[in-house]
């Protein structure tokens, strides 16, 4: 099972414990467009974005392929695309976690969501 799958598996779990497993140490998150500083640390992410994305309301998480890189795609449970993550892997384990949301990301999210409505991969 690629990371990815097993992040999104851990999130629709909503286990935390195997979320953070799946980080480097030193693994960095980084809300894209937006003026919020990047999270640094296994611990900082396990404190501040995972929570976060656990309490959205119905999102579920599955793989998607985009342009030959692999997301996580978070949909809410209409199937509406609402955010990604892209993850950037390294001998088994998540060095950086870059989100895309709609909040502050809308132009790209939507992209995806129009590529990847009707092709899931995981």
């Amino acid at each position: 099972m690629s990371v990815e799958a097993a992040f999104a598996r851990a999130f629709n779990a909503h286990d935390l414990t195997a979320m953070t497993a799946l980080l480097a140490p030193a693994a960095s998150a980084t809300l894209i467009g937006s003026g919020f500083p990047p999270e640094q640390g296994a611990g900082a992410i396990r404190e501040g974005s995972f929570p976060h994305l656990l309490e959205g309301d119905g999102l579920r998480a599955s793989v998607h392929k985009h342009d030959d890189r692999v997301y996580v795609a978070f949909r809410d449970e209409d199937g509406m695309l609402d955010s990604l993550a892209a993850l950037d892997v390294v001998d088994g384990v998540i060095q950086a976690l870059r989100y895309h949301t709609r909040w502050h990301d809308e132009a790209f999210v939507e992209q995806v969501a129009r590529a990847t409505t009707s092709r899931p991969d995981a």
